[in-house]
């Protein structure tokens, strides 16, 4: 999400940062129609990542309580891309999963392999994601 203005108190920043978050997911809970538990409720206080760097938008890593939550908001969010990118301030704002040190060495991993094999002619080589787990894929030819 956009940052806030760097000349504001941390305090400050915080809590607009926190209201934020706040009305992209009462975006989604309004959308969705499910009134049955408030999405907002589900979320501990956003954490802002990195130091702070001029021109350089950080991400906002928000902890939910239970794991399937976690999945359940990723593919609401997913679902109700075009009524987000509606709302100009909320365009730019992707979410994925945090990913551990393993899924992140595999990813690395995959596109080393990608990088070799275009060096070897191999161009027409992407990476999909089947069932949660990415693997390289070529594109099918229009012949």
């Amino acid at each position: 999400m956009p940052e806030q203005d760097p000349s504001l108190n941390n305090e400050t920043r915080k809590n607009k940062e926190a209201e934020l978050v706040s009305d992209f997911l009462k975006l989604l809970q309004h959308d969705s129609g499910n009134e049955r538990s408030s999405i907002p409720e589900l979320i501990s206080t956003p954490i802002r990542l990195g130091k702070y760097v001029t021109n350089k938008i950080r991400p906002i890593k928000l902890t939910l309580k239970e794991e399937k939550d976690v999945f359940n908001l990723l593919g609401l969010i997913k679902r109700k891309r075009r009524n987000i990118d509606a709302v100009p301030h909320f365009k730019s704002v992707h979410a994925s999963s945090d990913k551990t040190d393993k899924q992140r060495l595999y990813y690395k991993e995959l596109l080393n392999q990608i990088t070799n094999r275009r060096e070897k002619g191999e161009l027409d080589l992407f990476i999909k994601y089947i069932r949660g787990v990415p693997t390289i894929q070529k594109k099918p030819s229009l012949n």
